[in-house]
C-alpha cells in the first residue's frame, strides 16, 4: 500500500531509468493485426448454459493470443474500453445466473484494495468509482480467503450487511440476496471479485418492481458451479485488459514525462517561473486538476506555498513540518497517496482548513518529497484531484459547497502515478535547487546594492545631523545658562520644574480620569531654627530634609520639588487619598529619623514636619491652582492642630 510511503534510492532510480527508450518504444498498430472491431459484449454473447462447453475452448484459444499481443498495443482511450469490458463481463455473468445486478471488482494488489464503477440509479449514464479495502466487507472477505460467500434472503438479517446497507442508501438500491465469487489466475493469485445481487425468477418481466421479481430461495451451489465453468474466460479477459492497460498507459505517460523533464531543463531560472513550470508539467503528467509546490523553510521548520484564495488573490500559506499531509511527507520523506474521497478520513483537518482558505475542494491527493542533488529535502509536490479517464472534464467543479463528488473526479492516483512522479521529481528537484540558488544570488546582489545605497544615505544624514546637532547644542547651552530645573541648594526640582510637571500630570490625569494627589510640606518653626542656629545651619537642615524626603518619593512619575523657603511639594499621579496619606507619613517619619536638634521648637526638641494632602480627579471647572489652594489649606490646618502631623484636605 502506498500510504504512508517508502524511502527512495534516488541515484539508483536515476541510473536505471532510460526515459528516451521508454518513450520511443515501437508498438504494433491494431489495424495491422487484422482483428475485427467486435466489442467484448459480442465476444461473450454466445455463452450460455447450453453452449458454454462447446465454445469455451475456442474462446480460450483466441484470448490467449489476445493476451500475448494486447500488452504491446497503444491505446489512447483504454479506460473506456476497460469499462466497456467490465460491464460486458458483469452483464453476461448476471444474465447466466439470473442476477439483477452484477459488479466486477478488480484486485489492486499494491493497495490491497478492490475497485470498480457502479451506476447511479437516478442517473442512468453516470457512474462513480468505489474502492473497498481487503480487510472490510464481504467482498474483502472473499478477496482475503479466496472462498465463495453466499448469503440467502434476507441479506439485511446478516450481521455483515451494515456497510452494504449504507451503500444501498447511497445508491438507492435494495439488496435481498448476495453471491460473491473470487476469480484467480493460474498461480492462484486474486484477479477479481465478482459480486452478484438479488437472484430473480427468469420468467418474470424485468419491468416489474424488484421486490416482485426476487427469488426468495437465493443463489445456490449450482449457480456457483455454472460460474466456475466459464470463469477461465472471465479471468483471461481481465488479465488481458490489465496487461494492455498497463503497457499503453506507461508508454503514454513516459512520453509525457520526457517532454515534461525537457521543459524543466530549459525553463526560466527564476523561482516563481520554475515553480509554475513544475506545477504545470506535474499536473499534465498525472492528468490532475491542480498541483502545488510546498517549499521547505528549514529555519522556521515549515512549508510555504502560494495559493489562490476564495477571492482569487494569491496568498502565502504556511504549514508546520509534521502537520497535515504535506507536513507528514516533509517529516518522513515518504510518499503519501490519499484516494478519493479525502474528506472521509479522520486526519483530513489540515487539508480541509487549507481548502477553506482557497475555496477549492480536494477529493484525491498525491504528496511526494523533492530532494536536491545532495539528497536533502527542499520541497513537497502536491498533486490534487486525479481526472477520471473518459469522463468529460468540467471547469470549476471542485466546489466546497458541493456535497457530491463530480464524476470527473471519482478517481485516485495509482502506483504508476507514483513511479512517474518519482522520476519527474528528480528533475524537479534539480530545477528547484537551481532556482533557489539563483534567487539567493539575486537577493544577495540586491541586498548589497541596497546596503551601499543605504550607507551613502546614512553618511549624508550623519553630515546633516551633525550640523543640526551643533546648532541645537549651541542653542541648548544658551537656554541652560538661563533656565535651570534643579534647586541649587537642595538638589531637588525647583519651582519652575514643579509647575511644568504639575501641568503635564494634571492634563494626563484629566484625560484618563485618574486621581492626582498633592502633598504640601513645611518645616515646623524653621525661622526660629535659622535665628537660633544661623543661616548656614539652616541651609544644611534644608539639604538633609530634602535628601531624606527624596528617598521616599520613589516612582518615576512622582516629583519632589522645593516650593519656596522651607516649603516642599510632592506630586503623586495615579494616587488616591489613602496612597497620599501613606506617602505623607513616610515623609514625616523620614524627617523625624534625621533627629536634627531644634531646641527652639514648640513641638519637639528635633526638626519636625507638617503636611497637608489633597486628592482629586481633574475635571472642569477646577484648575491646578484650586488643588494647590486645597493643599495649602490642609497644611494650614495641620499647623493649627499642633504641627508635626498630617492633615487630609477636602476634595473638590
Amino acid at each position: 500500500m502506498s500510504a504512508p510511503g517508502y524511502f527512495i534510492d534516488w541515484s539508483q532510480l536515476a541510473s536505471e531509468l532510460d526515459l528516451e527508450v521508454i518513450a520511443n518504444m515501437n508498438s504494433l498498430v491494431p489495424e495491422k493485426l487484422g482483428y475485427p472491431s467486435s466489442s467484448f459484449a459480442e465476444l461473450v454473447a454466445p455463452l450460455n448454459r447450453d453452449t458454454c462447453q462447446q465454445v469455451i475452448h475456442q474462446i480460450k484459444q483466441q484470448l490467449q493470443v489476445v493476451n500475448q499481443t494486447l500488452a504491446m498495443l497503444e491505446g489512447q482511450t483504454f479506460d473506456v474500453i476497460l469499462q466497456d469490458m467490465l460491464q460486458a463481463c458483469a452483464f453476461k455473468v448476471g444474465e447466466m445466473l439470473h442476477a439483477d445486478r452484477t459488479t466486477v471488482f478488480l484486485a489492486d494488489k499494491g493497495r490491497q484494495e478492490l475497485w470498480s464503477t457502479v451506476a447511479k440509479t437516478d442517473e442512468p449514464h453516470a457512474n462513480f468509482e468505489i474502492r473497498l479495502p481487503w480487510d472490510k466487507g464481504i467482498a474483502g472477505e472473499v478477496a482475503r480467503t479466496q472462498k465463495t460467500v453466499n448469503v440467502p434472503f434476507d441479506f439485511y438479517d446478516d450481521p455483515r450487511s451494515e456497510a452494504a446497507k449504507q451503500f444501498d442508501l447511497k445508491t438507492g438500491y435494495r439488496t435481498y440476496t448476495l453471491l460473491v465469487l473470487p476469480v484467480l489466475d493460474s498461480q492462484g493469485e486474486l484477479v477479481a471479485v465478482i459480486e452478484l445481487l438479488n437472484k430473480c425468477h427468469p420468467d418474470v418481466p424485468a419491468s416489474l418492481p424488484l421486490s416482485e421479481r426476487i427469488d426468495l430461495d437465493g443463489f445456490n451451489t449450482t449457480d456457483a458451479i455454472n460460474f466456475f465453468e466459464f470463469s477461465d474466460v472471465i479471468r483471461l479477459i481481465l488479465e488481458s485488459s490489465r496487461a494492455f492497460y498497463l503497457a499503453a498507459r506507461r508508454q503514454k505517460t513516459a512520453t509525457v514525462l520526457v517532454k515534461a523533464t525537457q521543459a524543466l531543463n530549459h525553463s526560466d531560472p527564476t523561482l516563481d517561473n520554475t515553480l509554475q513550470r513544475v506545477m504545470k508539467e506535474a499536473q499534465n503528467l498525472l492528468e490532475a486538476d491542480r498541483s502545488t509546490i510546498w517549499l521547505l523553510d528549514p529555519e522556521r521548520n515549515a512549508l510555504r506555498a502560494r495559493l489562490l484564495s476564495a477571492e482569487g488573490v494569491l496568498e502565502e500559506i504556511w504549514v508546520p513540518v509534521g502537520e497535515g499531509y504535506v507536513g507528514q511527507v516533509a517529516e518522513t520523506g515518504m510518499i503519501l497517496n490519499i484516494p478519493c474521497d479525502l474528506y472521509s478520513r479522520s486526519d483530513s483537518t489540515t487539508a480541509r482548513c487549507i481548502d477553506k482558505q482557497s475555496g477549492y475542494r480536494t477529493y484525491s491527493l498525491l504528496c511526494m518529497p523533492v530532494f536536491d542533488t545532495a539528497g536533502t529535502l527542499i520541497a513537497v509536490t502536491q498533486i490534487v484531484n486525479k481526472y477520471r479517464t473518459g469522463v468529460p472534464r468540467k471547469i470549476g467543479v471542485a466546489n466546497l459547497d458541493d456535497q457530491n463528488i463530480p464524476d470527473c473526479f471519482q478517481a485516485s492516483f495509482n502506483d504508476d502515478d507514483e513511479f512517474f512522479m518519482l522520476a519527474f521529481n528528480i528533475h524537479a528537484g534539480v530545477a528547484i535547487e537551481r532556482a533557489l540558488m539563483y534567487e539567493s544570488l539575486e537577493v544577495k546582489v540586491i541586498a548589497r546594492t541596497q546596503e551601499l545605497q543605504l550607507k551613502n544615505q546614512q553618511l549624508q544624514q550623519q553630515i546633516e545631523e551633525r550640523l543640526k546637532a551643533e546648532q541645537a547644542l549651541s542653542k541648548l547651552n544658551k537656554q541652560l545658562k538661563i533656565i535651570t530645573r534643579v534647586d541649587a541648594l537642595t538638589q531637588v526640582a525647583n519651582r519652575r520644574c514643579f509647575d511644568e510637571h504639575f501641568e503635564i500630570e494634571w492634563r494626563r490625569m484629566r484625560r484618563s480620569q485618574s486621581p492626582l494627589s498633592l502633598i504640601l510640606c513645611d518645616i515646623d518653626f524653621f525661622k526660629r531654627y535659622n535665628d537660633h542656629y544661623g543661616h548656614p545651619a539652616g541651609d544644611e537642615c534644608l539639604k538633609q530634609v530634602a535628601a531624606a524626603m527624596s528617598r521616599e518619593v520613589k516612582r518615576s512619575g512622582d516629583l519632589l520639588a522645593r516650593y519656596g523657603g522651607e516649603e516642599f511639594v510632592v506630586v503623586l499621579p495615579n494616587t488616591n487619598s489613602e496612597g497620599a496619606l501613606y506617602v505623607a507619613e513616610f515623609l514625616r517619619q523620614a524627617v523625624l529619623d534625621l533627629a536634627l536638634p531644634h531646641s527652639d521648637s514648640e513641638v519637639d526638641n528635633i526638626v519636625t514636619l507638617s503636611l497637608g494632602t489633597v486628592t482629586c480627579v481633574p475635571q472642569p471647572p477646577h484648575s491646578r491652582s484650586d488643588l494647590l489652594k486645597k493643599a495649602d489649606e490642609a497644611l494650614y490646618e495641620a499647623k493649627k492642630q499642633g504641627r508635626n502631623r498630617i492633615q487630609v484636605g477636602n476634595a473638590f
